[in-house]
C-alpha cells in the first residue's frame, strides 16, 4: 500500500484528469470481489457519462462487462474532451484495498494528469464534516498498465427472455453440481410451465443433480418470455460467475437461442456487472 504525504484536499480541476467520489464504497468492494474471481488485468474506459470495463477470460468463453453511471456518483469529474483508458491489475488492487473499503467509508477514485497510477482514497474520518487532514485518509495506488485494448463482440440482438432468481440459490446449485464428476451444467427454461431447470451434465444419471425451480413456488420470476431454452455451459465458469452473489441478492438471466447466456448483477444504483457466457457443444 502506498500512502502519500500530501494534502488530503482534492481539487479535481488542478492536476487530475479524472476524479469520482461515492459514499457507497461497500458496493465497490463487492464489485472488485466479484470481478477478481473472473478476470486479472483489465482496462477501464472512463468517459463523461460512465466507467466501463470489458474483459474476456483465457478460454474465450466468458466476457465480463462492468458499467458504472457517472450520474450515480456523488462527485464525478473528467477533463474536458478526455476519454481515459486505465489498465490495472485487478487482483493487486483488490488485495490492497479490500479491507479498507468494506467498512463503507466514502471512497474516491482518481487519475492524475501524468496518468502513471490509478488511485483509490478511503475517507476514514468519523466526522466527515470535520476539517480534512492527511491522517484521516488512506491513499492506495497501483501502476497504470499498458494493455492491449480488448473489444469483445457483445450480442447485438435483443433478448426476449429475462428470468430473475435468488443469486445465493444459484451459487448453492453450482456448488452442489461441482460435487459431481461433471464438467458441464445444463440450464433450461420451459416458458409454458414457467420452470427453470439447472442440472449437472455428463453423468450416467444426470437427474441425480437436477434442480427444477418453478415460478409458482419459488422466488424465480419470468419477467419476459420468448421461446423455450436449453444449453450446456462450463460448470467451472458458472461457479465463478455465481460468486458475484456477494454483489446482489438477485441475478437476472437473459436467454436467447444461439446467443450467449447473460448473467446480470446490479451494483446498487451505480450500475451493473454482466457476464456473457458462451454455450458448449453437446458432443
Amino acid at each position: 500500500m502506498e500512502v502519500e504525504n500530501t494534502s488530503a484536499v482534492i481539487n479535481p480541476n488542478e492536476g487530475y484528469i479524472f476524479y469520482a467520489k461515492t459514499t457507497r464504497s461497500h458496493i465497490f468492494a463487492k464489485i472488485l470481489e466479484a470481478m477478481n474471481a473472473n478476470v486479472s488485468d483489465i482496462n477501464l474506459w472512463i468517459t463523461s457519462s460512465n466507467v466501463t470495463a470489458l474483459s474476456t477470460e483465457t478460454t474465450k468463453q466468458c466476457t465480463t462487462h462492468l458499467r458504472l453511471d457517472a450520474k450515480e456518483f456523488d462527485e464525478y469529474y473528467i477533463a474536458e474532451g478526455a476519454r481515459v483508458l486505465v489498465g490495472i491489475n485487478l487482483p493487486l488492487l483488490y488485495k490492497l484495498v479490500k479491507d479498507s473499503i468494506k467498512a463503507g467509508n466514502p471512497l474516491s477514485i482518481y487519475v492524475k494528469n501524468d496518468a502513471q497510477k490509478f488511485y483509490m482514497r478511503v475517507d476514514k474520518r468519523k466526522n466527515t464534516s470535520a476539517p480534512e487532514s492527511a491522517s484521516g485518509f488512506d491513499d492506495t495506488s497501483v501502476p497504470i498498465l499498458t494493455l492491449a485494448p480488448q473489444t469483445p463482440q457483445l450480442p447485438s440482438s435483443s433478448y426476449r427472455t429475462m428470468i430473475s432468481m435468488d443469486s445465493h440459490t444459484f451459487l448453492h446449485i453450482c456448488k452442489m453440481c461441482e460435487h459431481t464428476s461433471s464438467e458441464l451444467i445444463r440450464i433450461s427454461a420451459n416458458m409454458t410451465k414457467r420452470q427453470l431447470t439447472i442440472e449437472s451434465w455428463g453423468l450416467q444419471n444426470p437427474a441425480d443433480k437436477k434442480v427444477i425451480l418453478a415460478e409458482a413456488d419459488t422466488d424465480v420470476v419470468f419477467r419476459s418470455v420468448g421461446e423455450d431454452f436449453s444449453a450446456l455451459y462450463t460448470l467451472r465458469l458458472c461457479h465463478k460467475i455465481a460468486k458475484a452473489s456477494t454483489l446482489s441478492d438477485h441475478v437476472h438471466l437473459y436467454m436467447e437461442p444461439d446467443q450467449p447466456l447473460v448473467f446480470q448483477f446490479d451494483a446498487g444504483n451505480l450500475g451493473y456487472l454482466k457476464f456473457y457466457l458462451l454455450p458448449r457443444s453437446d458432443d
